[in-house]
């Protein structure tokens, strides 16, 4: 694989990664005054998330067996494995390449400067897998589908309750984001986590502007936070759907 065919899939897995991962941590950064700890908004959640949350959030999917076919991929260092289908496959992410995928995609796409001048750089060690579909039907242009696995070690423990509010604020204060975001709580052989949809527009390094049907699963154990995210071209949307709910339901802890 090429140098300018990595930087490409990590422009691929940042066009994920920025929306429900850095950009919620970017969130909480940029809207507090400047004497007043960055961590604060998320202990208040904390505190505010100790009662039982309604009856009335979210869904359950039954734990899914390994399909004929599919793959099983580890990642110890991190804990967790992750399936993908036939077909797809594995890219491990250097941070080397993500830096230079990320200011790939900062040229090609301005509306995300705050966002990366904010996290700068340290978003490249925690894109932890990144898998790819190749398959025609998953492409436009040289846009691939694809599903990636950010993981982030947080400052202090807090359930998933806490990171769902400020993941969707910070979805819903894109406005590259189109609407409506959907969101429902679903299971996955790690637990629960909270499934995010919603569809962007973005520009490619070869100025090709593609829409992008996009899920995302944020996951938390304890400080350690995980997001699972998933994109592909908007007229697969309905192919893929079912696809990406088996991907992130096979996501299980390894240790």
């Amino acid at each position: 694989m090429t140098s300018r065919q990595r930087s490409l899939l990590v422009v691929l897995a940042l066009a994920n990664v920025l929306l429900c991962c850095v950009a919620p941590a970017a969130y909480l950064l940029l809207t507090q005054p400047p004497d007043q700890d960055p961590l604060q908004p998320g202990l208040d959640l904390l505190q505010s998330a100790l009662a039982p949350p309604p009856a009335t959030v979210g869904t359950s999917q039954p734990f899914p067996t390994l399909e004929a076919g599919w793959k099983l991929y580890t990642v110890p260092s991190d804990s967790f494995a992750i399936a993908l289908p036939p077909g797809w496959k594995e890219f491990a992410p250097n941070p080397a390449d993500v830096v230079a995928g990320m200011d790939a995609f900062k040229k090609k796409n301005p509306e995300f400067a705050d966002v990366l001048e904010t996290e700068n750089s340290s978003v490249a060690p925690y894109i932890r897998f990144i898998g790819v579909d190749s398959a025609p039907e998953g492409m436009v242009g040289n846009f691939s589908t694809n599903v990636n696995v950010l993981h982030r070690t947080q400052p202090f423990d807090a359930p998933l309750d806490v990171y769902v509010p400020i993941s969707l604020k910070a979805l819903q204060d894109l406005p590259y984001v189109g609407r409506p975001i959907v969101q429902r709580r679903v299971q996955t052989l790690a637990g629960q986590a909270e499934e995010f949809r919603y569809h962007n527009t973005l520009k490619l390094l070869n100025d090709m502007n593609v829409t992008t049907a996009n899920w995302q699963y944020v996951l938390v154990r304890g400080r350690e936070f995980y997001v699972i995210s998933g994109s592909t071209p908007l007229k697969q949307e309905d192919h893929y759907a079912p696809i990406f709910s088996k991907i992130a339901a096979s996501f299980r802890w390894t240790k």
